[in-house]
């Protein structure tokens, strides 16, 4: 047979081996197969050697089933044939995988775990590969349809000639002879034998080894170090001068490029993306967003005027705009992270030429960001009342600023690896970008230091364009309070002043002839006539210098931009210019930036490998606990009968619908102290359903009691889910006692802990990290969890899913010694050996609809059986094997047809032929479903279960937890903090953040004094300290989802109640708020030389207004589904806060149903609070040469008194010229700020934190997603 890939050396201990064509090879045994594979692959970096023939197309499939969640099945299955070019339809993949055809139009993110592993089976299919490399081909899939499945990869083999080789953890007899060779691995991973599969066990008896079990294909188990030598010893000798390369390669497998053309790879890829970024909720969710933004900020900005405050609120109107797109593109971070894993999978199996798919997201996004741009801008061009004419600009100059900033996010997430690291990395490039687009600091005031920053920042080049486009040709205006000198009226006088004369403006004869009539009559006592006739009559009372005048010389005095009107298409270039470049070097990066399958992780972030002194730690912490564990008796009695009640559960007519589908129709069942109960059936028929029905975990109608009395959906009991869900960074022991502690009293709990982890035999492990335990390890660890906490009742959800035989015999062993203690246990499981099932007291039968179609034991099975159906052979079923094949004979065949057949004396009956014909007609499953319901067998179940509901003894386990409040409180903050100081990435990006932007801050405001430019710093370093403040809103937010599924199980378990969990998540943030702001505030106060008197009160504010936006991230963690919905809420609320501030646009120029946004607003409380607090301490200030106005003689007459000029004190000017902030006072004024509001505003401050604390404390434990 013509070898199409050898490999030599792979692995710890060197296995060899080769792949023949149209050959199936089966990597059996040991804990390795799935790295072997890996490393055959390409998926995982190796040092051995590997040959293939030249231009093989290979396909990997990893043990992971990495898809993109919101495409359909259909959909996923087309991209892979148009990426391959195929002629194999999808309805033949479908079928010759056992994917129901109904589900073709189901969304991946909807499916089972066994249809997601046949999915990633039918997408290596479609591709018409000479080599599939699969592991853990069956994972998740039934005995039946893993024969099934293996049979129709043998058929595709032997049709195409095409080689497979994958592990399998579960092999049948009948799965195994699908198989032509063999490699096996002893449990040490030593290499036993490679070789046909039919002579695997001829071979090994010839040597002194009985096969065991029976039921099972010959795999060792159990054998000793000295027989795993001597049978490596002996293979060693017999082939190693057999097998030679011919030639080394310690690369990867090499792969063949596409043959499809670049442009139909482009176009796959393009409909892809369309696909997934045009759907309904996406495209609503990512437009939404700018809708609410638009809309406010038209109500904020509606009618601007030409005057001088009019031309400052413009201003910011489209630094908002800027803003809201800096804002926007965090949501491509976690798009990003969910796109890698698939893009990875691609990448190795080379679907398409990674560069070309960052160019479909670009086509992609071109238009859906124009869109966006477009819902954002023109509600809100319209209601201000901007010139239509520039409108082109705008949104050119906002379309191609998102494309830029969405490339260099993407890029620093691909780089990144982790999502921390991105988030972070992303706020600080975008922070300081937006914090020299102009707006914040003149680019005159910039320092030569950050001039390239300032020219690096595609926010300068966009800012500055749309200050051209939107100000040039435009004509302002002054009214009397902005002409220099300034012309005071007393404070009464000002808003009436302001208010009447508003729409006569500029024309004094109109003013005096509409206004003064009715101004004499109403409003003498406030104002004088003369007051009204220079308030009116503007242009004979005060001088409005020219540069405020022109729409070019305003945003050159207050911005210092005096670019000519062409630069704006110069500008617009160099954004183009920035994305190319920043899309460019993505698409190098996808293509020689080495990647794994492992490298990436969303959601997954806990998954990391430690670093010898982590482990150190965790070691140290581990003895140091284990020193104070005595050895006890593990005889003892698991459950502690003083607080928890044995519990005997019992369960009727329990029915479940999704739409039209019923999932579960009226099972019934029974499971009592000391039992195990197991649920088989096929992928898809309801067995977690029924797990989650029975728990009260989901909203199943039907009757559910726990020793006679009906149970609410928080009774107590532990529930182990599919995957083992921890927080990798503890040891075994510190996930022990944390759960004991919060059940059992200090003196008690380590004896718990000691009893169960002899129990489930763990004690070895209970010293090293989870990360580092085998996986049956961990899910005996996640089985100890619920222990501990004193369940009286276990559910387990296929506990022996990816678990060798060996590994699943040792965990159900551990199962039967918890049940023997008084536990009642009710597990689903798959591909259950003759030894597992011999471990279960009873089993239930489900169909693929939900029906029952048996309850009882393996010898009442196969006696159902031989008397239901016509012929059973022992090629079908035997009492050996009656687990593995009980579905294979209901699919196979029919019940008797000429009688149902029911027990009765200890021995199956005749009970007539009604309604045979019609169960006849029906499907195997329906009959079989019938010949149950009217068996007599299932009335004595019915009559059991009757008993069970109305037995009544003690009532279920009660509802709370065994420890006190502040035990669960302090126990919860320990842990916390001790995985942030094992593993400091989170900590370290929050404090790096904060000390890289106050270095950035204070080098930018360096030695602050007393003149003009450094009065409005002192208001822009407090504007900066917001920014600073956003990224604890940001932040806590991953934390929440990565401890989400972690929450959920210890709170269903009843360890602890949501409402603390979710007081810890706060406390915890406090000591690093206190840090990195005590931090930040201390660099910026000696780097910019603020005020000391102020230091207080500022870092108190500082703290509070950090606090509280932790706080809401953590509320908008909450009450979203994903990290995505998160990251678009925080940014739009953000930004809000931030317009509404007073800031950017004072409050004098609030419409009045918009005020109520000012006043309680935090961000307000901390702006006005802090401003007034610096300024309190730096009143007097003056002009330096660069900044005085000149005034024509005739507006001021001795207008500054001669004094001697030095810091502090105003300089001796000439007459005629101005200055116009002498005192900070003014420009408080023109905010409508004062210092005599400090102590409300740093009380509001401390009050918002507390109340969007609570908020996120209640919503924790009311709000629940999946």
């Amino acid at each position: 047979m013509e070898a199409l890939l050898k490999f030599k050396n792979i692995g710890s201990k060197g296995v060899e081996g080769e792949v023949g064509k149209g050959e199936m090879v089966l990597v059996a045994g040991g804990s390795e197969g799935s790295a072997i594979l890996s490393e055959i692959s390409g998926a995982r970096r190796h040092q051995g050697e590997v040959e293939t023939k030249k231009g093989l197309r290979v396909y990997w499939v990893s043990n992971e089933d990495e898809h993109l969640a919101n495409l359909t099945v259909c959909e996923t299955l087309s991209f892979i044939k148009r990426c391959y070019g195929c002629d194999s339809a999808i309805e033949w993949a479908m079928k010759t995988t056992g994917l129901n055809i109904a589900c073709k139009n189901t969304r991946v993110a909807s499916l089972s775990t066994g249809e997601k592993r046949r999915l990633s089976i039918a997408e290596a299919l479609l591709s018409e590969p000479d080599l599939i490399i699969a592991d853990q081909c069956t994972k998740g899939l039934d005995s039946e349809t893993a024969v099934a499945l293996l049979k129709n990869i043998r058929r595709f083999c032997r049709d195409s000639s095409a080689s497979f080789i994958g592990t399998q953890l579960h092999t049948s007899v009948v799965g195994f002879s699908a198989y032509d060779t063999v490699l096996l691995l002893s449990t040490t991973n030593d290499q036993l034998y490679f070789g046909p599969s039919s002579s695997m066990q001829g071979h090994l008896q010839s040597l002194g080894y009985t096969p065991s079990p029976p039921s099972r294909p010959f795999f060792p188990h159990g054998l000793t170090g000295i027989e795993v030598d001597a049978l490596h010893a002996t293979w060693v000798d017999r082939e190693k001068s057999t097998r030679r390369l011919t030639r080394s390669n310690n690369s990867h497998l090499p792969r063949v490029q596409p043959e499809r053309s670049y442009s139909s790879q482009l176009a796959t890829l393009w409909k892809r993306e369309v696909a997934l970024q045009y759907s309904k909720t996406l495209v609503s969710v990512r437009l939404g967003r700018f809708v609410i933004q638009s809309v406010l900020f038209g109500a904020l900005f509606s009618e601007l005027d030409r005057d001088q405050i009019g031309g400052y609120n413009r201003m910011a109107l489209l630094f908002s705009l800027v803003v809201s797109v800096n804002m926007g593109v965090f949501t491509v971070i976690p798009d990003v992270f969910t796109h890698l894993p698939v893009f990875v999978k691609h990448r190795l199996n080379r679907a398409y030429s990674p560069p070309l798919w960052v160019t479909a997201i670009m086509l992609t996004e071109l238009p859906l960001v124009l869109a966006e741009c477009v819902v954002l801008t023109g509600p809100l061009y319209g209601l201000a009342k901007l010139d239509f004419g520039k409108y082109p600009v705008l949104l050119g100059i906002l379309w191609l600023l998102s494309l830029c900033s969405a490339s260099l996010v993407r890029l620093v997430s691909f780089l990144s690896g982790k999502l921390t690291v991105a988030q972070t990395a992303c706020i600080t490039l975008l922070v300081s970008q937006l914090f020299f687009c102009g707006y914040f600091i003149p680019r005159a005031n910039i320092p030569d230091g950050w001039a390239a920053a300032f020219y690096l920042s595609p926010y300068n080049y966009a800012y500055e364009s749309l200050a051209i486009s939107q100000f040039y040709g435009e004509d302002f205006y002054c009214t009397m309070q902005q002409t220099l000198p300034p012309w005071n009226v007393t404070d009464g006088c000002s808003d009436l002043l302001s208010d009447f004369c508003r729409a006569y403006q500029g024309n004094t004869s109109t003013c005096l002839n509409c206004a003064l009539p009715h101004w004499e009559s109403t409003f003498r006592t406030a104002c004088t006539t003369e007051s009204l006739l220079r308030w009116c009559g503007g242009d004979s009372s005060g001088y409005c210098p020219p540069m405020w005048q022109s729409g070019s010389g305003f945003v050159d005095y207050y911005w210092s931009i005096s670019s000519p009107s062409s630069k704006t298409w110069v500008n617009s270039l160099w954004l183009i210019l920035m994305t190319v470049v920043l899309t460019c070097a993505l698409a190098v990066f996808t293509l020689f930036k080495k990647v794994t399958m492992a490298e990436y992780s969303y959601e997954k972030d806990h998954a990391l490998k430690e670093t010898r002194s982590t482990r150190l730690n965790i070691l140290n912490d581990a003895t140091a606990c284990f020193t104070q564990v005595n050895a006890t008796d593990a005889a003892a009695s698991l459950l502690d009968t003083e607080t928890t009640q044995p519990a005997l559960i019992a369960w009727r007519d329990i029915t479940y619908t999704v739409g039209t589908r019923e999932v579960l129709k009226n099972v019934e069942g029974w499971c009592e102290p000391g039992a195990m109960v197991a649920l088989i059936g096929t992928s898809g028929s309801g067995k977690t359903t029924l797990l989650n029905a029975i728990a009260r975990r989901n909203k199943a109608s039907g009757v559910v009691k726990v020793n006679g009395i009906s149970v609410g959906r928080k009774w107590r009991y532990g529930y182990v889910l599919r995957e083992d869900v921890h927080d990798n960074r503890e040891s075994t022991l510190e996930a022990l006692t944390f759960a004991a502690k919060l059940k059992y009293s200090c003196e008690s709990y380590l004896e718990i802990v000691t009893r169960v982890a002899t129990l489930l035999g763990i004690e070895k492990y209970l010293k090293k990290p989870l990360c580092d335990l085998p996986p049956e390890a961990v899910r005996l660890v996640t089985i100890g969890v619920e222990l501990v906490s004193g369940q009286s009742a276990l559910f387990l959800d296929e506990p022996t899913a990816g678990l060798d035989p060996n590994a699943s015999l040792t965990l159900l062993r551990a199962l039967r010694r918890v049940a023997c203690y008084g536990c009642s246990v009710v597990c689903s499981i798959h591909q259950p050996s003759k030894e597992l099932f011999s471990l279960f007291d009873r089993f239930i039968v489900l169909s693929s609809t939900g029906g029952t179609l048996f309850q009882g034991t393996s010898k009442q099975a196969w006696e159902y059986l031989q008397d239901c159906v016509t012929a059973v052979t022992t090629s079908t079923a035997t009492p050996e094997n009656i687990a593995d094949n009980f579905l294979s004979v209901v699919a196979q065949s029919r019940p008797y047809e000429g009688h149902f057949k029911v027990f009765e004396n200890g021995r199956w009956g005749c009970c007539g032929v009604e309604d045979a014909e019609a169960r006849c007609s029906a499907g195997n499953e329906d009959a079989w479903e019938a010949c149950w319901k009217n068996s007599r067998e299932a009335g004595k179940i019915e009559r059991i279960v009757t008993e069970m509901l109305q037995a009544i003894n003690g009532g279920p386990a009660d509802e709370g937890t065994g420890s006190k409040p502040s035990m669960q409180v302090r126990e919860l903050i320990k842990r916390k903090w001790k995985v942030y100081l094992r593993f400091p990435t989170y900590v370290v990006c929050r404090i790096g953040f904060a000390t890289v932007v106050a270095l950035l801050v204070g080098t930018t405001f360096w030695d602050l004094g007393h003149t003009q430019r450094d009065l409005h710093c002192y208001v822009t370093v407090v504007a900066g300290s917001i920014v600073v403040g956003i990224i604890p809103a940001l932040s806590s937010v991953i934390p929440i989802f990565d401890e989400r599924s972690v929450m959920y199980r210890e709170t269903l378990s009843s360890m602890y109640s949501a409402r603390l969990y979710g007081f810890v998540n706060v406390v915890s943030e406090v000591p690093m708020l206190v840090f990195s702001s005590g931090l930040w505030c201390s660099i910026v106060f000696w780097m910019c030389n603020l005020p000391t008197e102020a230091f207080g009160v500022f870092a108190v504010g500082f703290t509070f207004f950090s606090l509280f936006q932790s706080c809401f991230g953590q509320v908008a963690a909450a009450l979203s589904p994903s990290l995505y919905v998160a990251e678009v809420v925080l940014p739009v609320v953000t930004m809000l806060w931030m317009v509404f501030a007073g800031f950017m646009v004072p409050i004098a120029s609030f419409p009045a149903v918009l005020k109520l946004f000012y006043y309680v607003n935090p961000y307000t409380f901390f702006l006005r609070s802090m401003v007034s607090n610096l300024l309190h301490f730096r009143t007097e200030f003056y002009c330096d040469s660069s900044e005085i106005i000149f005034v024509p003689p005739e507006f001021c007459p001795n207008l500054l008194p001669n004094t001697t000029e030095g810091q502090g004190t105003t300089p001796t000017l000439p007459e005629c010229e101005v200055c116009p902030y002498t005192s900070s006072t003014t420009l408080l004024n023109w905010y409508s700020w004062s210092y005599s509001t400090l102590v409300p505003d740093v009380l509001g401050l401390a009050v918002s934190s507390v109340l969007i604390g609570c908020l996120y404390v209640f919503f924790a434990s009311r709000v629940k997603w999946s």
